[in-house]
């Protein structure tokens, strides 16, 4: 932001003014700071090859709702105030305190990066505090449910034995959902004894790790083994493609 003094001594009063101005969060930027819906865009693309695309998937779902709320309002002009007011509608809407503190999180990381090129002198989402919530308690599954959806699986489905198979391993591997979809038959190593989840490294934490045998994963792999498709390295090939 140029200056408008035209001598040494009203430039520094100028200056000493807009540095009290940043630091209050008052300071009047140049209407050309891009629209929150705009700068979404933007960031969502700086990050494309940083974040995982299920991550960017997620931040995008969340900066549309942001962005809709905030349609017209420019960086500079999103305020705490707006922020909290954005949340309160939305917890009003249904959301529960887990989404209201992603949506939370990805609207101060999208501030955030203004603030680091330079757009805005602060994030309003600084000091904004995260909502108290307390998650449900779910009940667990149990063996007699599994073992019900299992058998259903293969009486009523055309092809019920993939999805047999595939609840049957994440219960006796505890893999995650899409972990388990991943799965490659060169992940097993039957001299080990051993299952590796998430040796592609897109596990969560990016982190692989070992599951040792017990006999109901053996004894499931070998049977999934013995009707395995050839022309696929996947446990859970799909039924046509890749």
């Amino acid at each position: 932001m140029a200056l408008k003094a035209t001598t040494v001594a009203d430039a520094r009063g100028e200056l000493s003014t807009l540095l009290q101005q940043r630091g209050s969060n008052t300071l009047q930027l140049s209407p050309s700071a891009p629209l929150l819906s705009e700068f979404a865009e933007t960031y969502l693309v700086a990050h494309q090859h940083l974040k995982r695309q299920s991550t960017l998937r997620c931040e995008r779902i969340h900066l549309d709702h942001c962005s809709e709320y905030f349609a017209g309002v420019r960086l500079h002009k999103v305020t705490k105030s707006g922020i909290l007011a954005f949340r309160a509608r939305k917890l009003a809407e249904g959301w529960s305190g887990r989404s209201a503190n992603l949506n939370l999180t990805i609207l101060r990381n999208l501030l955030r990066y203004a603030v680091e090129n330079s757009l805005i002198p602060t994030s309003a989402a600084e000091g904004v505090r995260p909502v108290k919530w307390v998650p449900k308690k779910r009940s667990l599954v149990t063996h007699a449910e599994v073992e019900r959806l299992c058998r259903a699986a293969l009486e009523k489905l055309k092809n019920g034995q993939p999805l047999f198979d595939y609840i049957k391993l994440m219960c006796y591997c505890g893999s995650r959902r899409n972990e388990m979809l991943r799965l490659k038959w060169n992940d097993v190593d039957w001299a080990q004894k051993q299952l590796t989840i998430g040796a592609d490294g897109l596990a969560k934490n990016h982190e692989s790790r070992v599951v040792d045998f017990n006999a109901h994963l053996e004894a499931h792999l070998c049977a999934m083994c013995e009707r395995r498709r050839l022309d696929s390295d996947y446990i859970f090939p799909a039924a046509r493609g890749s």
